[in-house]
């Protein structure tokens, strides 16, 4: 079960490292700029989180 989780993670992890590209090459307007930083804030700390329940799982 846990390599499961694991892989489900690792996938998660996976999509969110394409979203983050899109951003990085993305040049918004400036309207569009602010909610694309916003996404991009709670998206890398939603990478951080993901990244920290990986290594807890490693641990089991």
């Amino acid at each position: 079960m846990a390599k499961q989780d694991r892989n489900k993670v690792m996938k998660m992890l996976a999509g969110l490292e394409k979203d983050l590209a899109k951003f990085d090459r993305a040049e918004p307007s400036q309207a569009k700029l602010g909610k694309s930083i916003q996404t991009a804030d709670k998206l890398m700390k939603e990478f951080a989180g993901l990244k920290s329940t990986v290594k807890e799982i490693e641990k089991v």
